[in-house]
């Protein structure tokens, strides 16, 4: 239980990264493009744009899709998003790229924490969906570090790289929702799916069984 809600909370780490890795590699954009200051706060200010399009749409992408599948198209569209702005050479390139990857962490904001509320029991729901926000945070100190590392790089350089590091997030994000995670039980209730839902919550459960006997004998020196 405790691993699918650090997989699901990866969305959030993913927006983190954004938020961290702009603030550093906006500098480099700057002096290997020549934008203008009007231009870079309009780059900066896009992701909030149009990640409130993807906001306002995620229910779409969750309730069609499901929100395993869901996790899989999120992660695809912030990898085009981030392939698009590092092979970018204009500003205009630059700001279709930064217009995906705002859409994309729009479509995935609510989905981890909608998903690990889905397949967490009660007693510890409030628990694990805080991971979303403690993900969040863990992407920006992400981020940052990035800007730190490759600082000294040659400007055409080292905004790129920069960015690139937030390629391993969402592909094993991509991995882990096609090998691993199950299907929310309610998603599958709400489509008619009952014994799919069932089958599920039986897997779940188990899995929390195996997490809590594994916590409980390493507490008693028996792990």
């Amino acid at each position: 239980m405790a691993l699918l809600a650090a997989f699901a909370s990866l969305n959030s780490c993913n927006l983190g990264f954004d938020l961290g890795v702009t603030a550093g590699a906006i500098l480099g954009m700057q002096a290997d493009l020549g934008l203008t200051d009007d231009q870079v706060e309009l780059f900066v200010g896009m992701v909030d744009l149009s990640g409130t399009v993807g906001a306002a749409c995620s229910f779409l992408i969750s309730d069609y899709f499901g929100r395993r599948r869901a996790f899989t198209v999120c992660a695809s569209v912030y990898i085009c998003g981030i392939f698009v702005l590092i092979n970018a050479s204009s500003f205009i390139v630059l700001l279709l790229g930064r217009m995906i990857v705002g859409l994309s962490v729009g479509l995935a904001l609510s989905l981890d924490p909608m998903y690990i509320a889905e397949i967490a029991p009660a007693e510890y729901r409030g628990t694990f969906v805080t991971w979303s926000e403690l993900a969040l945070n863990i992407g920006i100190v992400l981020g940052l570090g990035a800007d730190y590392m490759f600082a000294n790089l040659h400007p055409s350089t080292g905004w790129r790289v920069m960015l690139s590091c937030g390629l391993p997030a969402p592909i094993l994000l991509i991995f882990v929702s096609l090998a691993a995670l199950p299907e929310s039980p309610r998603w599958l209730v709400s489509k008619g799916r009952t014994q799919e839902a069932k089958a599920v919550c039986w897997r779940l459960w188990l899995g929390l069984g195996l997490w809590l006997g594994f916590g409980l004998g390493s507490g008693l020196g028996l792990g």
